[in-house]
């Protein structure tokens, strides 16, 4: 697992509890909201593809 594996869970887990994305960025030390709103899209087609597997599979 890399450094960039730890900080995109942390970001994660930062916006999915609703922390401010202003909040999320200077903890981020990122300037470009773009970055989060792209990764939390990655987040949530994985989660919505896991959750697809879990109910075909009867789970």
């Amino acid at each position: 697992m890399g450094p960039n594996t730890l900080r995109n869970t942390c970001i994660s887990l930062w916006l999915s509890q609703g922390m401010p994305l202003s909040e999320v960025l200077r903890r981020c030390g990122l300037k470009d909201p773009g970055v989060l709103i792209r990764l939390q899209r990655h987040v949530n087609s994985n989660a919505a593809l896991q959750t697809t597997g879990q109910r075909e599979q009867g789970g």
